[in-house]
């Protein structure tokens, strides 16, 4: 009966029992034993378009190294600034196969090209890792932070998969870890099916601080560690849960430092907010993209053209007009159940077909 009142997903986590799995790092060493100075944190790659003069080393407090797992298109926008900040931390890039090894080997860095500025920011101060149960054949075995905790994990990979990224790491995570999720939709996280979660996984008192981060900048990939920011926008930041510190009880989600350094990142307008208000804007982004998508997937287009017209009569503007009137009736005269509220893809799945079905009519 009580599986029946949780989620597919909460039901699976609840039913295993294993013990977290042990994990190694692997490095282009291990594909390459030869190849080991490309990825090292004091090289770096410079041409006449990377930005050197605003380019920070890294602190050497390993401690506080940031691990970005899944530093795809998000990944890499952050990766870029972040090690371009005033206390810049030694960054990880945690990749999801192991075929990436090899390509970071060959290629020249993360790069981001910035259309606004014009620039094209290189970058090869970071160590690449792929982390499997499976030891190394050959180069050197290392367990993922050497058994240690991780401090600053940053996540961002596709949305259905971060939780279990997460949770399969929980082996090195604990009260100094902080765990930010950078993908769209609602966090599985809230109240009531994340504390559920959380206690059966960590041992109390040893709770990671979890986060989100909504990301509204819009970023495109131009190959293997190449992204494109397309749309520079803005970011906010803030907590979905924590646990009280027993020896510092008047400390704040807030005051979390990782928090605290993803929002003074130079150039990706990060604000830091408060749990109330992180919930909120993940509902909006949710309600903004199972608008926006089903159109740009009808029209084949990018977002940024669905906004170049103005005209009223143009049957484009009438669909959105359409949807956002119908939105706004609907939240104005329909207080949705606390489950609703939860259920993201049941407010997608509704909103995507309401886009499909207005712009039939018009077309």
């Amino acid at each position: 009966m009580a599986s029946q009142e949780h989620p597919t997903w909460l039901t699976a986590f609840l039913a295993d029992t294993r013990p977290p799995p042990e994990l190694f790092a692997w490095s282009p060493a291990n594909i390459q034993p030869k190849f080991d100075e490309g990825i090292d944190m004091g090289s770096s790659y410079n041409d006449e378009e990377y930005d050197r003069d605003s380019c920070v080393g890294p602190s050497t407090n390993s401690d506080q190294r940031i691990y970005i797992i899944g530093p795809g298109n998000i990944g890499r926008l952050y990766a870029t600034h972040m090690a371009r900040h005033p206390n810049a931390l030694p960054i990880t890039l945690v990749v999801h196969r192991k075929e990436l090894l090899s390509q970071w080997a060959a290629c020249e860095g993360v790069g981001l090209a910035d259309l606004t500025t014009g620039k094209i920011f290189l970058n090869k101060r970071f160590t690449v890792e792929w982390w499997t149960e499976t030891r190394p054949h050959y180069g050197p075995v290392k367990e993922v932070t050497d058994g240690k905790k991780l401090q600053n994990v940053f996540i961002s990979t596709k949305a259905e998969a971060g939780l279990s990224e997460a949770d399969r790491i929980r082996r090195y995570l604990g009260r100094c870890s902080s765990v930010v999720f950078a993908q769209n939709g609602v966090s599985k996280l809230w109240p009531p099916h994340g504390p559920l979660y959380i206690s059966h996984r960590y041992p109390s008192g040893d709770t990671p601080t979890f986060s989100a981060c909504v990301v509204s900048h819009g970023v495109a990939s131009a190959g293997p560690f190449l992204s494109i920011h397309a749309a520079p926008a803005d970011a906010y930041i803030g907590p979905v849960f924590w646990a009280s510190d027993p020896e510092s009880s008047g400390k704040q989600p807030l005051d979390d430092f990782f928090i605290r350094h993803i929002a003074s990142t130079p150039l990706v307008n990060t604000k830091q907010v408060s749990s109330g208000e992180i919930w909120l804007l993940q509902l909006e982004k949710l309600v903004m993209n199972a608008s926006i998508n089903p159109l740009t997937a009808l029209l084949r287009c990018k977002t940024g053209e669905l906004f170049t017209s103005y005209d009223s009569s143009d049957p484009l503007t009438r669909v959105i007009d359409k949807l956002l009137w119908q939105i706004g009736l609907q939240s104005a005269t329909k207080r949705p159940q606390s489950s609703e509220k939860a259920d993201g893809k049941v407010l997608t799945a509704n909103l995507e077909s309401k886009a499909i079905h207005l712009w039939s009519q018009d077309f």
